[in-house]
Formats: structure tokens, sequence, C-alpha cells
């Protein structure tokens, strides 16, 4: 029995969670403002972001 015959649903599933996974690393990753002032954080945000709208 074969689960996903469709690719565009595969495909749709597969970016759904690699969006859910981006969203969990950028949760646990440390972001921070430097002496500077200076932002530091990771792209994991506009990446689920994309992953989100892909799916």
């Amino acid at each position: 029995m074969r689960f996903f015959t469709n690719k565009t649903a595969t495909l749709s599933v597969c970016f759904l969670l690699l969006g859910t996974g981006f969203m969990l690393i950028e949760n646990s990753v440390y972001q921070y403002v430097d002496h500077n002032g200076v932002l530091h954080e990771s792209l994991f945000m506009p990446l689920s972001i994309l992953c989100f709208a892909l799916g």
C-alpha cells in the first residue's frame, strides 16, 4: 500500500514539515544584540516562512 502517490501532496507535506523544523530551530537558537547595537539573528525564520508558503 502506497501512502503518498500524489507528488504534489508529498512535496507539500515535506515543505510543511521542513518549515516546522526551521521554526523550532529558530526558537532554540540564541539571538543577541552586540555591544555596537547590531542585532544578530539566524535565517531560520525567513526559511520557515518560505517553506510554509511553498507547502
